[in-house]
C-alpha cells in the first residue's frame, strides 16, 4: 500500500532524522481517526519527501514540426493517476495515430504533407481539451485535500471548541453525496483514455 499527502512549502528542503514521522503527525493534528491510524502504522524509514512541481498547461505545446507530450508540457499532481506516464501514452497513441493518417494521405495522394497541418497540429487540438481537465481535477482536489475539515468547530475561532465533540463537517456529508454521484462516470472517462479507439474493446477503463 502506498499513500501521499501534499504540504506546501519551499523545495529542496529534508526531513529532520527520524523526525518525519512526528512532523506528520504535527501536520495532520486534528484529522479524522483513519487518518491518524495510517500514519501511526507507517514506519519511519518507510516514508519519503519529495518536491512536486505543477505547471498550468499552455496552449502551445510546439513549434513547427516540433512538439511536446507528457511532463514536458503538461505535469500535474498526481492526484488523478494521470500523471507523466499514463498521460504521456495517451499523447503519444495519439500522435502516432495522427502521423499514420497522414502517411495514409500521403500514399493515396501521391504527395507530400504538411507535417504540422496534417499531423502535429491535430494532436495538439485532439489532446488540449482532455489533458485541460484531468489537469484542473488533480489541482481541484489538491485544493479540497488542503482545504479538509473533518469537523464542525474547525477554523472558527470562537467556535473552534466544537471540534472536541467530532460533529461531521457538513461539507464531507454534502462532498459524499456529490462524490457517490459523479465519481463511477467521471472515473471511467478519466481512465479510459484512448480506449475508444482500440478494436473489440468498449470505450471504459478494462
Amino acid at each position: 500500500m502506498q499513500w501521499y499527502e501534499f504540504h506546501e512549502e519551499p523545495s529542496g528542503g529534508v526531513g529532520a532524522p527520524n523526525g518525519m514521522k512526528k512532523r506528520l503527525f504535527e501536520i495532520f493534528e486534528g484529522w479524522c481517526d483513519n487518518v491518524l491510524d495510517l500514519l501511526d502504522a507507517t514506519e519511519e524509514e518507510a516514508i519519503l519527501r519529495r518536491d512536486i512541481y505543477d505547471r498550468t498547461p499552455s496552449f502551445t505545446w510546439g513549434k513547427g514540426r516540433v512538439t511536446l507530450l507528457g511532463d514536458s508540457i503538461h505535469a500535474m499532481q498526481p492526484n488523478m493517476g494521470q500523471g507523466g506516464c499514463i498521460m504521456a501514452i495517451d499523447d503519444s497513441y495519439q500522435l502516432a495515430g495522427e502521423l499514420e493518417e497522414a502517411w495514409k494521405q500521403s500514399v493515396t495522394t501521391n504527395r507530400p504533407v504538411d507535417i504540422y497541418l496534417n499531423m502535429i497540429s491535430k494532436y495538439e487540438e485532439s489532446r488540449r481539451l482532455r489533458v485541460a481537465i484531468i489537469h484542473g481535477m488533480a489541482r481541484m482536489a489538491a485544493i479540497m485535500a488542503s482545504t479538509y475539515k473533518a469537523y464542525l468547530g474547525v477554523g472558527l475561532g470562537p467556535l473552534s471548541f466544537l471540534a472536541k465533540f467530532r460533529i461531521p463537517h457538513p461539507g464531507i456529508i454534502g462532498g459524499r453525496f456529490f462524490m457517490d454521484i459523479t465519481m463511477p462516470l467521471m472515473l471511467d472517462w478519466v481512465l479510459g483514455g484512448n480506449s475508444e479507439k482500440l478494436e473489440g474493446r468498449s470505450p471504459s477503463c478494462m
